[in-house]
C-alpha cells in the first residue's frame, strides 16, 4: 500500500514538474474601453509563446513605478507635471502610440454627401447648422443621432470640435452604436457620430463621410485625421528587454489584423 501511494506521489510531482512553466509574468493594466483590445492581443500571445500576461484594468500609471504593472495603456498622454515628477524621481518612462481611435461620421448609403469641412462639422453638432441647404447639394432639416453611452468619444469630441452651443440639445441620443447605424440608414438628411472602433461589419451599412482640414481631404483611416488619436502604451525603460516580445508581437501584421477585426485602427 505504501509502494502504491508513494508511485502516485512521484507520478504526480513528475508531471507537475514537467508542466510547461512561464518565462516572464507580464502584467498589463490601463482602461476599461480599450480591454478587449489588449486582452486579445495578450489572448493570442499567450497561445504560442511562453510567457504569461495578465491583464486588468481600472489601474494607475503610477503602478508602472510600484512594479503592480508593467505596461499601462491609455488614450490620454500624461501631463506636463506627471512628466516632471518621473523625471524628479529618477524614472525612465517609454511612450509607445500603438492603435488610433476617436470619432467619425457617417450618413445613409444613398446620400449625396461624400465629405464636410471640419467647420461644417462643428457648426452642425453645434446647432448653428440645422438645414443640409447651405452646406451640400441636399435640402432638408439635418437628423443627428449618437451613442449616449459611449462616454469616452463623446466628451473627446466635444472638448476637440465644439467651442459653442448645447451639443446635447441638438443630438437624438440613442442607447448603442448599432441603434446609430440603424437610424442612420433609415433616415435620408441623417448625420451619425460613432467611434473608429465601431465594428466594421455594421458600418458597411452606412456611409463614412471624409473630412476636409485646409484644402486637403482626410478619411477617418489616415494618420492626419482630425478627430483621432493615439492609443499609447507605458513602460519603464529599464524593462524594455523583457517586454519586447509582446510590443512586437502587437505590431505585427497579426497584431495589426487583430486590432482591425476589433474596428481599431493601427497607429504604425
Amino acid at each position: 500500500m505504501n509502494s502504491y501511494f508513494n508511485k502516485m506521489l512521484f507520478i504526480l510531482f513528475f508531471f507537475t514538474a514537467c508542466e510547461k512553466k512561464p518565462n516572464l509574468t507580464v502584467k498589463i493594466s490601463g482602461e476599461e474601453s480599450y480591454l478587449f483590445l489588449i486582452q486579445e492581443w495578450a489572448d493570442t500571445y499567450n497561445d504560442v509563446q511562453k510567457d504569461e500576461l495578465i491583464v486588468f484594468n481600472d489601474a494607475h500609471i503610477e503602478d508602472l513605478f510600484s512594479g503592480k504593472s508593467d505596461i499601462f495603456y491609455s488614450h490620454n498622454q500624461i501631463d506636463f507635471q506627471l512628466r516632471k515628477k518621473v523625471e524628479v524621481e529618477g524614472y525612465d518612462l517609454t511612450e509607445l502610440p500603438m492603435v488610433r481611435d476617436g470619432v467619425t461620421f457617417v450618413v445613409p448609403t444613398t446620400s449625396r454627401i461624400e465629405y464636410l469641412k471640419y467647420e461644417d462639422i462643428e457648426a452642425i453638432f453645434s446647432g448653428k447648422i440645422t438645414v443640409w441647404d447651405s452646406i451640400s447639394y441636399q435640402s432638408g432639416i439635418i437628423r443627428l443621432f449618437a451613442d449616449k453611452s459611449d462616454i469616452i468619444h463623446n466628451k473627446y469630441f466635444e472638448n476637440k470640435a465644439l467651442t459653442e452651443g448645447n451639443w446635447s440639445q441638438t443630438i437624438e441620443w440613442l442607447p448603442s452604436q448599432k441603434a446609430v447605424i440603424d437610424s442612420v440608414k433609415n433616415v435620408n438628411l441623417a448625420i451619425g457620430l460613432l467611434s473608429l472602433s465601431s465594428p466594421m461589419t455594421a458600418i458597411k451599412d452606412v456611409k463614412i463621410l471624409s473630412l476636409i482640414q485646409g484644402e486637403e481631404l482626410f478619411t477617418p483611416l489616415q494618420f492626419n485625421y482630425a478627430f483621432s488619436y493615439p492609443i499609447y502604451f507605458y513602460h519603464l525603460r529599464q524593462n524594455a528587454t523583457q517586454l519586447n516580445n509582446f510590443i512586437s508581437f502587437c505590431t505585427s501584421q497579426k497584431g495589426k489584423s487583430i486590432a482591425m477585426e476589433e474596428g481599431i485602427v493601427p497607429f504604425f
